[in-house]
């Protein structure tokens, strides 16, 4: 059924056009305005197929009114009608994609042509909906087939690209996994949409789900992507927009079909490669490696890689020499550990440093010394100097540090930040995602530099933030706590008594500014 709306402010000429129009059993009048904004209610309940609308009307003209409709029903169908022969109301129509421009008086005839071509657009719209919505469908169930190795025919791929207007000179694909297991796979499914398609604006894609915690993201353009720093920002965005934390394994780049499967085959192999409970690591391609053995299942303990790590983060070339001893005493004293075994350690560690590299924004150099240290790794062959090349590339890790710009000013923007917008949500892990920077690193620097950690500094420039808004009578408490960032008053006013040792009420009363609704509370 079409729904038709008819606006115009003369009750009389709402009239005289319902009269003139043809109507059928397949379309109604599903109601009536006298102006732009009771027409934009009503249209937000109805939500009409087909608007017809004069071009003068107070308040709102009938171009702004179609306007303002296209942004929540994008394929609603608009007739102009108007008493003004004027070329830049038709031009404006054109411009908006109205499918006619009728003068008044209204012809009958005139009238019911320009409704039959809305009717038109709108059954062309629905057959070129539908036909998309089943090639997507269809294209997501051809991508699910290659990631589970199942055949797939390149003549039907490449169609279903064309089909959708993919490009098809360049494939990539990456594999997303979520820790947020709390979160609906249709929730994760939306976020991840919203993500890549402002992220990757340049390119056509498409995500899909592989499993309930794995979605992949299917990437084609006209020139290969820096899929590395693309994950890197993707990861960022979704931590900071949607609270979502995950883990990017990236395929290699392709340029045709044959080699898509190669290019699943990979970024596959790279979940693998996660940790199970650490989010924010980019995984990039590994070799083939058709004749992996298996491993003994010793793993490196946890305590050896946060002491690597916390030597890069510190510059300190004595506590990274210690780490690397444990590391060779782990190795020298477990009898069972096999080179597969040190391979995929060291490969576990060199993701853990090569995120790192993207966090401080290292030179490509250093990056793509360990995306190439990984690739040999992948293959299994380690020898007893991998160990020491392993910490030569730690200590360049932290060398590096040395010379980007200082941590001083990357706190100093931090606390800027936090001074101007401490009145909305704000958490340590989320300005630390903002500079690019491990959250246990922001934290210790973040107290280096100011003298206080993360939660203290929070609470004081919100505290004397409230301290200054108590001085104005005009603002009760609750409102004060809610300009400050606290959705609970009670919560709010316990706060300001341990920062500042008296209840607001008590500071204002001492500085003789209480409101007159406040004086008996």
């Amino acid at each position: 059924m079409i729904k038709l709306m008819i606006v115009d402010d003369e009750p009389w000429i709402r009239t005289s056009l319902k009269n003139r129009i043809d109507w059928s059993e397949e379309m109604i009048l599903c109601g009536e305005a006298s102006d732009g904004f009771e027409a934009l209610e009503l249209a937000a309940n109805l939500r009409p197929d087909i608007v017809i609308t004069d071009v003068r009307m107070p308040e709102m003209s009938g171009l702004e009114l179609i306007r303002r409709l296209r942004e929540f029903l994008p394929d609603i169908q608009s007739v102009i009608i108007s008493g003004y022969n004027e070329f830049e109301y038709a031009k404006s129509a054109i411009e908006l994609g109205s499918c006619g421009y009728v003068l008044k008086p209204v012809r009958k005839e005139e009238l019911n042509q320009v409704i039959k071509k809305a009717i038109d657009n709108i059954a062309q719209n629905n057959l070129l909906r539908l036909t998309t919505q089943t090639q997507a469908a269809l294209l997501d169930q051809l991508l699910v087939n290659l990631y589970h190795e199942a055949p797939v025919s390149e003549e039907s791929f490449l169609s279903v690209l064309r089909h959708l207007h993919f490009f098809t000179e360049c494939f990539s694909v990456l594999f997303v996994r979520f820790l947020n297991g709390e979160e609906s796979a249709e929730t994760i499914g939306q976020r991840l949409n919203a993500a890549t398609a402002a992220l990757f604006s340049s390119c056509t894609c498409c995500s899909f789900g592989v499993s309930e915690t794995v979605y992949g993201v299917f990437l084609t353009s006209p020139d290969p992507i820096d899929l590395p720093a693309a994950a890197k920002e993707l990861i960022r965005q979704l931590q900071i927009k949607a609270s979502l934390d995950v883990s990017i394994a990236i395929g290699t780049g392709c340029r045709s079909f044959r080699q898509l499967g190669e290019t699943f085959r990979s970024a596959r192999e790279g979940l693998h490669h996660m940790h199970l409970y650490n989010a924010r690591e980019i995984i990039l391609p590994a070799a083939a490696d058709p004749g992996r053995k298996p491993s003994s299942g010793v793993s490196l303990p946890a305590g050896i890689t946060g002491d690597i790590i916390d030597s890069i983060y510190s510059h300190s070339r004595t506590d990274l020499d210690a780490a690397i001893r444990k590391l060779n005493d782990f190795i020298q004293k477990t009898p069972e550990i096999t080179v597969y075994d040190i391979s995929n350690m060291l490969y576990l560690m060199l993701g853990d440093l090569i995120r790192i590299c993207y966090e401080r924004n290292a030179s490509k150099e250093l990056c793509d010394k360990g995306i190439a240290f990984m690739q040999l790794l992948s293959g299994y062959q380690p020898n007893r100097d991998f160990v020491s090349q392993f910490a030569d590339y730690c200590w360049e890790i932290s060398s590096s540090f040395q010379e980007t710009p200082s941590i001083v000013q990357v706190i100093r923007n931090a606390e800027q930040y936090i001074r101007s917008r401490y009145n909305e949500e704000i958490s340590l892990k989320k300005i630390a995602a903002l500079f690019y920077l491990n959250p246990s690193y922001f934290s210790v620097s973040f107290k280096n530099v100011t003298g206080k950690n993360f939660n203290e500094y929070l609470t004081s420039v919100r505290m004397e933030n409230a301290k200054q808004m108590l001085l104005n009578q005009s603002l009760r408490v609750s409102q004060i706590a809610r300009m400050t960032g606290y959705d609970d008053c009670s919560y709010f006013s316990k706060a300001f008594r341990k920062y500042t040792g008296r209840m607001p009420s008590e500071y204002r009363q001492e500085a003789g500014q209480i409101p007159e609704g406040e004086k008996n509370t």
